[in-house]
């Protein structure tokens, strides 16, 4: 997440007024099992940089100790910066709201990291991701397989 976070704040002010900043999520990034706590707090509508800095400082304490479970926390930090990197997109995109900054999720595709268990659309190339680019509303999709057909989240803040 704070490489990401690095890179967006870079690259914020080089964007012109109608730039766009997409950022890579996944299905990892679901707040289930997570405590009630955390889970607040990652969504937080008045969540700030400095603030998700000091949560990613409380799982990394919690990893280095072993205690993330104890804690609140999922014990996979794959997840963990997944749900980070959501979180960032979200005050970030509240700070820049001439900018459209949002986060997706391609699916569990076929490759090393998906211990080459990811499920390949039915027919390659011709599934689409359900994002309303430039809605002037903010929408949430969720993502998942259901009856041979994946399914996709976009959240922006247009």
């Amino acid at each position: 997440m704070a490489d990401t976070g690095q890179m967006c704040q870079t690259f914020i002010p080089l964007l012109s007024k109608d730039g766009r900043i997409v950022n890579v999520s996944s299905t990892g990034s679901s707040l289930g099992g997570y405590s009630k706590e955390i889970q607040d707090r990652f969504r937080n509508p008045k969540m700030t940089l400095p603030d998700l800095e000091q949560m990613m400082n409380e799982y990394q304490e919690a990893a280095n100790n072993g205690t993330e479970s104890r804690n609140g926390w999922k014990t996979q930090a794959y997840g963990v910066t997944k749900a980070a990197t959501n979180a960032m997109t979200a005050v970030l995109a509240r700070e820049n709201p001439g900018l459209t900054i949002n986060a997706c999720c391609p699916g569990w595709v076929d490759t090393d990291m998906g211990s080459l268990m990811g499920r390949p659309p039915k027919i390659p190339g011709k599934w689409k991701m359900p994002c309303k680019w430039n809605s002037p509303d903010a929408k949430l999709f969720r993502s998942g397989w259901s009856k041979d057909t994946y399914q996709t989240w976009l959240w922006s803040n247009r």
